[in-house]
């Protein structure tokens, strides 16, 4: 059967990317160009979201967008969430006129064992978009996975206690202070 969370994921991102049309559809909420660089746009969102993400068991997503302003590089990020309790999220990105996405960012809602790393869903959108996936967890961790980095097999899977998951992801670790409460 097919991963329903990773169709609609793809089909709404790979929407956003391809038509231009997408960009005014429905979307939760933004936050302006303000931020210098990629990381900091991920960070402000991260520090943000996900004590409610811990707090509410809920996936927050969105889309990081690369803003043009008085001819230097900006960046911004939108926000969508999805079901408390459920591992799932479909997600509009309604980017500003002129912007590029350049990366996605996620929480995974609480602390749980089976979402502390980038699962085989966010891997396979980070291949399919050519874009890096950044994921908070509910341990206070900030990860991201790169398009082309290394997945992990079956046997690394279970040995991270994550199950017969193959395709998921450590990805690279870049803090571990995020706020979680």
């Amino acid at each position: 059967m097919p991963d329903r969370h990773f169709i609609a994921l793809l089909a709404l991102t790979l929407l956003v990317a391809t038509n231009a049309a997408a960009q005014e559809a429905t979307a939760e909420t933004r936050h302006p160009a303000t931020f210098n660089s990629i990381n900091d746009a991920v960070l402000g969102a991260s520090r943000h979201y996900n004590p409610q993400s811990i707090r509410e068991d809920r996936e927050f997503m969105g889309a990081i967008f690369q803003q043009n302003i008085n001819g230097e590089s900006r960046f911004g990020y939108t926000i969508g969430s999805g079901d408390p309790h459920r591992d799932r999220i479909t997600v509009r990105f309604r980017l500003p006129q002129g912007s590029k996405m350049v990366a996605i960012w996620h929480t995974h809602g609480s602390a749980h064992w089976s979402r502390r790393y980038f699962s085989s869903t966010d891997t396979r959108l980070a291949e399919t978009i050519g874009l890096p996936v950044y994921l908070a967890n509910g341990q206070g961790e900030l990860r991201v996975f790169e398009p082309g980095e290394r997945r992990l097999s079956h046997m690394q899977a279970r040995r991270l206690g994550l199950g017969d998951q193959a395709g998921s992801a450590k990805g690279e670790l870049l803090r571990r202070d995020l706020p979680v409460s």
